[in-house]
């Protein structure tokens, strides 16, 4: 047979070729497995931190300035009846809420916890913010709304306990590898809402 022939028919190194590729696939499954469960992971802390950021935004002073000076007073209510409706958006991205004017030390120590020392680590309970628990969260990527919950009265001063929204939107998942091979849309984690009644925004301070 010549030596073509024989290279043709030769089924030397034919385990090796089938192992690498094997193991190939297999490592590119494995990687792959694990950046889905550390998305998951980063999901579920992204959800700690929204709900933290709304208890906090619930026991603080409002972040928009002018639901501080709402009284339901404005176009002729009178004391005691139901608050008029309202909502108050503040973004921490433009810095600015829809009406009135914006408290970026509040917003501040939402994101960064009571003791609003800009750090984003590991520490104690009362400390927390919502980067405590997920550090990826700056204060430009939330959302607060404040809106008419229905259970406010007017007065001066006036009790509005609003629906706080907190949202938490345009942060990336952080992937090692999939972040080369996946478009922008599945890189971008989907926004997060908690939403809580504020009893008293006064208490706990």
């Amino acid at each position: 047979m010549s030596l073509w022939g024989r290279y043709k028919t030769s089924q030397d190194g034919a385990v090796a070729v089938e192992a690498s590729l094997i193991t190939t696939i297999m490592v590119v499954l494995t990687l792959a497995a694990f950046e889905i469960v550390y998305g998951f992971f980063q999901w579920n802390a992204a959800q700690q931190a929204v709900r933290l950021g709304a208890r906090l935004a619930a026991t603080s002073p409002p972040v928009s300035q002018a639901l501080e000076t709402l009284t339901g007073l404005e176009n002729g209510g009178e004391a005691g009846d139901p608050m008029p409706d309202y909502t108050h958006s503040c973004a921490g991205a433009s810095a600015s809420c829809s009406a009135g004017g914006f408290n970026a030390a509040v917003l501040n120590e939402i994101v960064f916890g009571p003791d609003n020392d800009g750090l984003c680590a590991a520490t104690s309970r009362a400390r927390r913010g919502m980067c405590d628990i997920f550090e990826r969260v700056s204060p430009e990527n939330v959302t607060i709304e404040y809106r008419n919950s229905g259970l406010g009265r007017a007065g001066v001063p006036a009790w509005p306990a609003p629906l706080i929204t907190v949202t938490l939107t345009d942060v990336e998942f952080d992937f090692a590898l999939l972040r080369y091979f996946t478009p922008n849309a599945i890189r971008k984690m989907p926004p997060v809402s908690v939403t809580v009644i504020a009893e008293d925004m006064q208490s706990g301070r």
